[in-house]
Formats: C-alpha cells, sequence, structure tokens
C-alpha cells in the first residue's frame, strides 16, 4: 500500500504541483480565480489529466498512456484569433494579422474614427467595467466632443505599450492584447473627463477619498464628476462592503454592544495636538536652560528634565484634561479654610 511519504516522493520526482495546473513553461502562467475548483476535485468530480495526445473511436488517449472511454464531447479551450477577415488589411497590420488598436478601441490607419473595437483585450480584472468606459469614450470620440491624437502619435502609443509588454509577454499577440486593469480605466476615465481626483476627496470628503484611494476599484468612482454623474456614487462607495457582506447574514442576530474605543481617531488627532503643544510651551524653559547650561555646567540636570520631563508632564495633563471633558467626569471640590470650594 502506497503511503503518504511515497506519495510525496513521487510527486516531487514527478515535478507535481498543487492541482496539477502549472504550465510548463513560467511565463505562459495566468492567475486562475476560482474558489469552487478545489473542492470539487476533492469531491472528485473535476478529474485532471495531462494533454490529450489522440482519439480512439469514441475514447482518449492522454500523454501519459491513460484513457478514457465512452466521451461525449471534447471542447478544446484554444482561444481565439483576434482576426476579422472582412475587414480591410489595412487595419490588420498587428501580430498575426491582428487589429492594430490605439487603447484597445480604435484603428489609427483610419482618418476619421467611425469604427471602434471594444471588449478586443486581456487584463487581470473584470472586463465590464473596462468595456463600460470604452464605450464612454467612443461615444464621446464619435460626438466629437472629445478628439483623437495624430495618427503618428496613436502608433507611437502603440508601439511603446507592446514593448512595455513584451518584458512580460514573450508572446507578441498576447503583448498587444494585455492591458493593466487601474491604470487602463484611469487613462480612459481622464479621456472621458470622469476620472476621481483623489487628493481632492481626500480633503473635501476623506472618508471617500480613503475608500477610492485604497480600493477596492469599482465603477461608481467613475460616477462621481464629469459626465455621467451619478448622485448615488458617493453613498454606492461608502457602502460597497456592506453589500458585499449582506448576502452572507442569513441569520438575524442583535447587533452587540459597541465598546467605547479609547484609540478613536478623534482622541489621536487631540493627543497629537496636545503633544505638540506642550512641547512648544515648553521652549520657554527650554531655552533659558540651555542659555544655563553653557554658563554652568551645573545645570546638565535641570536641561535633561526640561529636555525629557517636562513635556511629558505637559502631554499627561493635556490628556488628563482632555479625558474628563470627553468623558463628563467632574473633578471633586475640596473645601478651604474659609469655606470656598477650590477645584
Amino acid at each position: 500500500m502506497a503511503t503518504f511519504e511515497n506519495i510525496k516522493n513521487e510527486a516531487k520526482k514527478k515535478k507535481i504541483t498543487n492541482f496539477s495546473l502549472c504550465p510548463p513553461r513560467l511565463l505562459e502562467q495566468k492567475p486562475l480565480i476560482n474558489d469552487d475548483l478545489p473542492g470539487r476535485i476533492l469531491q472528485g468530480a473535476v478529474v485532471l489529466k495531462p494533454d490529450l495526445r489522440g482519439f480512439q473511436g469514441s475514447g482518449l488517449l492522454f500523454q501519459d498512456g491513460t484513457t478514457e472511454g465512452d466521451i461525449d464531447a471534447v471542447v478544446f479551450c484554444t482561444g481565439y484569433n483576434g482576426t476579422f477577415s472582412f475587414l480591410p488589411p489595412s487595419l490588420c497590420s498587428g501580430p498575426r494579422g491582428d487589429l492594430n488598436l490605439y487603447r484597445r478601441v480604435f484603428p489609427p490607419a483610419l482618418e476619421r474614427p467611425t469604427l471602434a473595437i471594444m471588449g478586443l483585450f486581456q487584463t487581470k480584472g473584470p472586463i465590464f467595467p473596462a468595456v463600460e468606459m470604452q464605450a464612454r469614450w467612443v461615444t464621446r470620440v464619435i460626438a466629437g466632443l472629445t478628439q483623437l491624437p495624430p495618427r503618428k502619435t496613436m502608433l507611437s502609443k502603440i508601439e511603446t505599450e507592446t514593448k512595455r509588454n513584451m518584458k512580460s509577454y514573450l508572446c507578441p499577440r498576447q503583448a498587444a492584447l494585455h492591458v493593466d486593469y487601474i491604470p487602463y480605466l484611469d487613462s480612459l476615465a481622464e479621456q472621458v473627463g470622469v476620472r476621481p481626483n483623489i487628493l481632492g476627496l481626500l480633503l473635501r470628503e476623506p472618508s471617500v477619498g480613503l475608500r477610492v484611494l485604497l480600493g477596492p476599484c469599482t465603477p461608481y468612482q467613475y460616477r462621481l464628476r464629469g459626465p455621467g454623474k451619478w448622485d448615488g456614487a458617493r453613498q454606492a462607495i461608502l457602502t460597497q462592503w456592506e453589500r458585499v457582506a449582506q448576502p452572507f447574514r442569513t441569520r438575524l442576530e442583535p447587533e452587540p454592544p459597541r465598546p467605547l474605543v479609547l484609540l478613536s481617531p478623534l482622541l489621536i488627532t487631540l493627543s497629537v495636538g496636545a503633544v505638540m503643544l506642550a512641547v512648544v510651551f515648553s521652549q520657554c524653559k527650554l531655552t533659558l536652560c540651555l542659555q544655563d547650561l553653557l554658563q554652568d555646567s551645573t545645570h546638565l540636570l535641570d536641561w535633561f528634565s526640561a529636555l525629557l520631563l517636562y513635556p511629558l508632564v505637559c502631554t499627561l495633563e493635556a490628556m488628563s484634561s482632555l479625558c474628563l471633558y470627553l468623558f463628563n467626569v467632574q473633578p471633586k471640590q475640596r473645601p478651604t479654610e474659609g469655606g470656598i470650594a477650590a477645584v
């Protein structure tokens, strides 16, 4: 009986990778985002096999010599060719006769932008938001609201992007089709006039600006300003994580009381301000101690106390007063000899 160690050693000899999905060449690897696949493999619903060698009647012969019989259908997932035989050859000057497109949309060979190809690209993100942004850009170009650069500029841009992508993808066709998701969306949004001003958002609405800056990148952020502005975009950005979690809330439970968070943003901000204020107030004593130190070295202890202890004491006093104010704690009054209460 084969033990786990024997199987593990055999896997090392044959260089078997996790899920047996690693391609033979490193540069051919593409991200596969599928949470359901590992479970299907464990259940036996999906069986991974090596490359196909040939057919044997209604069965299949694989590269490792194994066979499978009574196969109903074989689907070849080989991709597709990005060629259009009905278009003039002058437009298909890319690798293997593919379309040469400016920003993967407009053929630069045309004198007027009367043809736009949308969705003919590869990216490591969802395709529909990018196609939507392409459509918004195309409508403005066709309507004459946005102008394309000269043909020479478009060809130079295509060549520059292809050379840059060739560093990551040795296949010329794949290098020509690939676009970086967020930079590509931002570049098209800038052409449309809807690219979010992150610095302005951080100054005006920090909560929205931080979500746009830190992500996730959703199409709502391209509806905050400019043509096609949507009044509900701001609220959609603020609540997008709530909508992600909502389908998983299958039980109605009362929310537990939120504990008092001492390290709240307001308290941290006020504490930092108190520290800075204490340092400023201590400058007077620091200056006097430095002058005395230059005259007499016996004041060295006073200098250290002014440098280290005095700002600390001022900070503690400021934070104590701040806590008393925030938590509405009234200090106890102590009577004096004259009967007047003193704080």
